[in-house]
């Protein structure tokens, strides 16, 4: 997972950075310099991911294109990014 797949994600789930570090496990900090600068702590991308799947985030891949969509409440959001 990168940045931009990060805050997608994470808009489409529609939680908040500090949503997420708590559920995560991970600090303010670590999320916000993630998804600004792509810099992450050894181990903390990887939690961040595992928070937005447990919350129904779906991250799969298809001819070089990482889909990020959502399974909510809501209708179902899926978006492409490169």
């Amino acid at each position: 997972m990168n940045a931009e797949q990060c805050r997608a994600a994470r808009s489409l789930l529609n939680i908040s950075r500090s949503e997420l570090a708590v559920q995560a496990g991970a600090s303010f900090a670590g999320v916000t310099n993630f998804e600004l600068n792509g810099r992450v702590a050894p181990g903390t991308g990887e939690l961040l991911q595992k928070a937005l799947e447990a919350r129904g985030a779906e991250f799969s891949e298809s001819d070089g294109i990482v889909w990020v969509g959502a399974h909510t409440d809501r209708p179902k959001d899926n978006r492409a990014i490169a």
